[in-house]
């Protein structure tokens, strides 16, 4: 204390310390690449999982909802070992992989359902507007693409997860409006199964191609094998 004191006094002003563990003491910047969701949306997240994840007791070391939702944001943003995010976090391993499997649960419990495909003809007329909003092009429902998530090697059929990129990863096929918000989304496939398979075999291109939808397109790369229905 008196070592810290004596710098204190010797600097002639106070310092100022960031906590880490508060949104607050990032820019917006820094938040979005550290927990890739914006201020407003973290904030959004606390409060749908506080009912679910908030610690039951008053104690001094209970983990507060804001901790657990950021330790898991984190943990989703970088995919770092436990220990070592722990320990940035001010947290021990075990405790951390509970944090990350409650916050996991409640997010599944509490938002499942949010990415939807439009359902209603009054639905698909607003996804295509705002497309159209955008570039002026006609009866757009969304934009298709994969997206490979790397993931650790695998113990069982290792090489059927190796991409084309070389590592370990997951193919994952996502649907977007003209906001970037998916609106369907395959996570099922392993980095080296190729795009149009996942396209020939998910449920949307059921609806697409036995009529259930019929007044709109996707936009695809070249990587898929259809153009319309």
């Amino acid at each position: 204390m008196a070592a810290f004191l004596f710098v204190e006094q010797h600097q002639r002003r106070p310092r100022v310390f960031r906590d880490r563990l508060n949104p607050n003491s990032y820019n917006d910047d820094e938040l979005r690449r550290k927990y890739r969701l914006t201020r407003d949306a973290i904030t959004d997240l606390c409060d749908s999982l506080d009912a679910s994840i908030a610690p039951k007791t008053n104690r001094n070391h209970a983990v507060s909802t804001n901790l657990q939702v950021l330790t898991a944001l984190r943990y989703y943003a970088t995919g770092s070992f436990q220990e070592l995010l722990g320990d940035s976090h001010g947290l021990s391993k075990a405790t951390l992989s509970r944090i990350i499997l409650r916050v996991t649960n409640a997010i599944v419990r509490t938002h499942s359902g949010k990415i939807s495909f439009p359902r209603t003809a009054a639905e698909r007329t607003d996804c295509k507007q705002g497309f159209y909003n955008v570039a002026g092009f006609p009866n757009v429902l969304g934009c298709v693409d994969g997206t490979l998530i790397p993931i650790k090697t695998p113990h069982d059929d290792e090489h059927l997860y190796v991409s084309r990129k070389g590592g370990h990863a997951l193919n994952v096929q996502v649907v977007c409006d003209s906001g970037l918000r998916f609106t369907n989304a395959v996570v099922c496939y392993p980095g080296s199964t190729h795009d149009s398979f996942i396209w020939n075999n998910c449920s949307l291109n059921e609806k697409f191609s036995t009529g259930q939808i019929t007044d709109g397109w996707l936009l695809g790369d070249s990587g898929y094998d259809f153009a319309a229905y």
